[in-house]
């Protein structure tokens, strides 16, 4: 049997992607690396507090790990999946096989807010976006509002890397950032509602 690297959602939909790393005995113990918490990893944790892994021999450790790290990790051995197809893409380009193995969402769950005083994408120009690293999930959809919405990427805006959820909200809340991609849905989020604006819906 082979060892599989998984990642989930390539920027139409949130996927898991497959990439052969070595061959391998059967695995019970797994580490499953995820960039951040989302709707495309609730599948994983819902299967681990369910138990459905258990009933199927294997002992799945989810761990938060960035993209472009969890290939590093994954590629060392030190980790057996990880669930950012926007980092697995990225390494794609550069050799490592990828392959589609499932869906878990046919559009990606996030949104892109921006504080309360930018009412549409345009007024975004000359400003801030925070996302999660340069070439992840979020990179690549953020990019594509932007030029779906005339900006362009790499000259209107400023693309700051920070990091995942738990770095981005405070930084949008004092507005280091002017505007980032989130799941609207993260109860964070809804309770406090008064400083941000949604810009665009991915739903």
């Amino acid at each position: 049997m082979k060892r599989w690297i998984i990642t989930p959602w390539v920027f139409v939909g949130s996927i898991l992607l497959l990439v052969a790393v070595e061959p391998a005995c059967a695995v019970d113990n797994l580490r499953v690396a995820y960039p951040s918490m989302n709707t495309s990893v609730f599948a994983l944790v819902i299967a681990q507090k369910e138990g459905y892994f258990k009933e199927e021999g294997l002992n799945v450790e989810l761990l938060s790990i960035r993209g472009e790290i969890a290939i590093r990790t994954t590629l060392a051995g030190e980790v057996d999946f990880f669930t950012n197809a926007g980092s697995a893409l990225a390494a794609a380009v550069r050799g490592v096989p990828v392959k589609l193995v499932t869906v878990f969402q046919d559009k990606p769950g996030w949104d892109l807010i921006a504080v309360s005083d930018i009412k549409s994408v345009a007024q975004l120009r000359g400003k801030n976006i925070g996302i999660m690293s340069p070439e992840g999930s979020l990179a690549v959809v953020a990019r594509e509002i932007l030029r779906k919405n005339g900006l362009d990427p790499t000259k209107d805006v400023n693309l700051v890397v920070m990091g995942g959820d738990e770095v981005r909200f405070p930084a949008l809340q004092t507005k280091t950032i002017q505007a980032t991609l989130f799941n609207t849905a993260m109860r964070s989020i809804r309770s406090d509602q008064s400083f941000w604006t949604k810009l665009f819906c991915l739903k």
